[in-house]
């Protein structure tokens, strides 16, 4: 179950950010050509809600009793960075980056314009991008780097996952 969850997982991640980045160049482009509010600009937005939520939930089923990584933690050693991370860091950014993307909905309906729609949008998720880029565990990162793409074969090649000392 931890690694079939940690493939849907990964690969939900790429199914979000490429959501994101399209939401995103949408209300800009709405924003910027005052383009109307339209059925088309509703269903992306929600279907990039539904994804999040849907990669929140299993980001917390790991978190909360399946990663080796933070079961069974009684107390958080901080200067260890890979503990630091995967307790800390990793699950705060990405959750506050599913609440910006969903205080944007919320704040693009009470918008009084279509534009103030999509610039609401627009804004809340640049911040989202921002903190998703800032908290994926990139395999550049050492420790705590991870595979691009989990269950592709390729995990060695990238990076070997750390484990908590």
């Amino acid at each position: 179950m931890y690694t079939g969850l940690m493939h849907l997982h990964s690969l939900t991640r790429w199914i979000l950010v490429i959501l994101l980045i399209a939401a995103t160049l949408k209300a800009f482009t709405g924003w910027s050509r005052k383009r109307k509010w339209d059925k088309n600009d509703h269903m992306t937005h929600l279907l990039l809600m539904i994804v999040c939520d849907i990669q929140l939930v299993v980001g917390f089923a790991l978190y909360f009793g399946l990663s080796p990584l933070t079961s069974g933690l009684t107390e958080i050693d901080m200067k260890n960075s890979v503990q630091r991370y995967w307790s800390i860091e990793h699950p705060v950014m990405m959750t506050v980056a599913v609440f910006t993307i969903h205080f944007g909905r919320i704040l693009s309906k009470r918008a009084k314009d279509d534009a103030m729609k999509h610039r609401r949008l627009a804004v809340c998720y640049v911040v989202a991008i921002a903190l998703i880029a800032l908290a994926m565990p990139w395999p550049s990162r050492g420790e705590i780097g991870r595979p691009l793409i989990r269950g592709a074969g390729i995990e060695t090649v990238l990076i070997k996952p750390a484990s908590i000392s």
